[in-house]
């Protein structure tokens, strides 16, 4: 479907920095259909996926509300496009992190690590949503359709790349991460390093599970985390359970 231009547009509309950089990443070519995505990814990031309103983003833009059918199909359809794209935007903020380290595995490890953890405090919801796309199974379907083998492509590329990290914190040695995601070692770690592969799902599942807490307000602890004393607490802890995770890719655990 073409694309219609965006000289009536609003583009003036000042994005988190998460979405900034994803629309930064392509370049001048940004047209009214990305807007839209944009602008959304960025508004769900305080609403959530429920009670996100695609016509507050049509009135930022600018736009008639019926665009949104025009260009995604349904308010649905947008959502989920929104969800891509900000899954795209989370895998290139971690995997840039990693390539941008020291030649070091563990400096390389921690800044993967805390690259996540930044997305998870800046995109509070769309952490969430991103990785879960559950809340509605309209979205879902769409997602799933669509787009479900780009998202199995980018999560065993991150699986490879921590698998990577293990092997070379294990045995001392610093890879040159010669690979994409079109050509990452999936079957030959597999066979050779299933040990190193197994334990790499489990740091990404437990820094996963970091980035939901920072993603949002817990909700049994949300009155005590106003507490000095207990965000003192969760910081520590927080910083506890990233060196557990080290611990687990060093093989100390």
């Amino acid at each position: 479907m073409a694309r219609r231009p965006r000289e009536t547009v609003n583009c003036s509309v000042i994005l988190s920095p998460e979405v900034q950089k994803i629309a930064a990443s392509l370049g001048s070519s940004i047209s009214t259909r990305d807007l839209i995505i944009l602008v959304s990814i960025d508004q769900m990031a305080t609403t959530g996926p429920i009670d996100f309103n695609s016509g507050t983003v049509c009135d930022l833009l600018n736009l008639k509300h019926p665009m949104i059918n025009y260009y995604f199909g349904s308010r649905d359809g947008l959502i989920a496009e929104a969800t891509v794209w900000a899954y795209r935007g989370w895998s290139e903020k971690l995997i840039s992190a990693v390539r941008s380290a020291p030649k070091n595995a563990e400096k390389r490890l921690r800044a993967y690590i805390a690259a996540e953890l930044e997305w998870a405090e800046r995109m509070q919801s769309v952490t969430v949503l991103v990785q879960y796309p559950v809340l509605s199974g309209a979205v879902k379907k769409i997602v799933d359709d669509g787009y479900s083998l780009e998202f199995q492509k980018i999560f065993e590329y991150h699986i490879s790349i921590l698998t990577t990290l293990i092997i070379d914190l294990r045995a001392g040695t610093n890879s040159d991460l010669g690979f994409d995601q079109t050509s990452y070692p999936r079957i030959e770690y597999s066979l050779k390093h299933s040990r190193e592969l197994i334990d790499s799902t489990s740091v990404a599942w437990s820094i996963h599970g970091i980035s939901t807490w920072l993603s949002g307000s817990h909700t049994p602890t949300r009155n005590l985390r106003h507490e000095f004393t207990t965000k003192v607490s969760e910081k520590i802890a927080i910083h506890s359970h990233i060196e557990n995770v080290i611990a687990i890719a060093k093989g100390n655990k």
